[in-house]
């Protein structure tokens, strides 16, 4: 996650759901596990509360806990979650 930090720093493009093709900058992450293989990298895996979510990765999960959607300020991202407009099984990617 430092790679290239600050600039242009790590993003993602929402690609299912509500908020589908809105872009969002990762700024906290955890690995949390990184033993399971997974076959849908970037998928909301699950939601953990007062943290974040994970993102399911080829090997792994990643936590994700502190984000800037687009053309906002950075907050929490159990507090986006709040906003209800994103859920598990949403797709996460680039476009």
């Amino acid at each position: 996650m430092r790679a290239l930090n600050p600039f242009p720093g790590t993003w993602t493009t929402v690609l299912s759901g509500l908020l589908a093709g809105k872009r969002i900058k990762i700024l906290k992450t955890q690995v949390i596990d990184n033993e399971i293989l997974h076959k849908e990298s970037g998928k909301v895996g699950k939601i953990v509360k007062n943290e974040g979510w994970t993102v399911l990765c080829a090997k792994g999960e990643l936590l994700i806990k502190i984000v800037q959607p687009e053309n906002k300020g950075k907050i929490k991202a159990w507090d986006f979650l709040q906003g209800g407009k994103f859920s598990i099984d949403d797709k996460l990617g680039c476009i």
